[in-house]
């Protein structure tokens, strides 16, 4: 896995979409301001409060879910939509293999850390295997359901340890420069960062990768 042509491919993927990303961003900016809003409103009320957590919990889960879903429309070639980003196709299974990751990551945690980090490290494709269901994708499940995405992210991950641990360095350095200019960068390193790793995903799985021109 080539960690220069991940990130020269989510350069060149910022740049050819600059104005869905920008569009999307003011989208999850204001979906952010309604949440914070409603937080704000429910006061000392703790069932307020508990429901607009849930709500916040699940709004999480579809915007997650759709940057990736977004990512991978830009490998195919097209434009991502406020469509991909709101689509909540997939969010049940979406749902499950996040909690499980979470459980499992947790638990590694609490034992020293390292065995957390390492279980992220090695779910954290389980989204992509969701979104992109292939007959011929080359893993184990390409019609995932929970198990089979993480699986399927164990399956790819494992495989190919050394190029995408230098990817994840690469990227969270970028994204720490990113926040340290006021956060600003952040709307240049997350959006190239996103798609490197659905590039890498791709690429490691056999996918379609449209060409970005420089």
């Amino acid at each position: 896995m080539d960690v220069g042509a991940a990130l020269t491919y989510g350069w060149n993927g910022l740049k050819n979409n600059v104005g869905s990303i920008a569009v999307i961003a003011l989208v999850i900016v204001a979906i952010n301001a309604v949440v914070q809003g409603l937080r704000w409103i429910s006061g000392d009320s703790q069932f307020l409060l508990f429901v607009v957590s849930v709500l916040s919990f699940f709004v999480s889960l579809v915007v997650g879910l759709g940057l990736i879903r977004a990512a991978l429309e830009i490998l195919d070639g097209r434009r991502p939509q406020i469509g991909d980003l709101l689509s909540t196709d997939g969010i049940g299974v979406y749902l499950v293999a996040s909690l499980l990751v979470s459980v499992l990551v947790t638990v590694g945690l609490v034992l020293c850390i390292i065995p957390g980090l390492i279980i992220a490290f090695l779910l954290q494709f389980y989204g992509y295997a969701i979104v992109d269901r292939r007959v011929d994708a080359a893993t184990s499940a390409p019609q995932s359901d929970p198990i089979g995405a993480l699986r399927a992210s164990f399956q790819v991950t494992s495989s190919n340890v050394g190029g995408l641990l230098a990817l994840s360095i690469v990227n969270l350095v970028l994204n720490i420069i990113g926040a340290a200019l006021c956060g600003i960068g952040l709307l240049v390193t997350l959006p190239v960062t996103a798609i490197a790793i659905a590039y890498a995903w791709r690429q490691l799985t056999g996918g379609p990768i449209a060409p970005q021109p420089a």
